[in-house]
């Protein structure tokens, strides 16, 4: 995510990006996402989620991830 990004979807309680071709998760951070209930990440190419990434995301109620090929 970028700047400008994260601007958009700092109040977002949902935010889907299924379908948008992303290869992998870096942190997220918490100030951009602190509303944040449910993450719809599936159908992608992300084959690799860094540690910690979603640790900042103390909301989130939902993550789907399937349909990737995650090692």
């Amino acid at each position: 995510f970028n700047s400008n990004t994260t601007y958009l979807f700092k109040n977002s309680f949902h935010l889907n990006l299924n379908n948008n071709f992303l290869r992998s998760i870096a942190s997220i951070q918490p100030q951009n996402f602190t509303q944040l209930k449910e993450l719809y990440l599936s159908s992608n190419f992300i084959d690799k989620i860094f540690k910690n990434s979603f640790n900042c995301l103390t909301n989130l109620e939902r993550l789907d991830l399937g349909g990737n090929n995650i090692k």
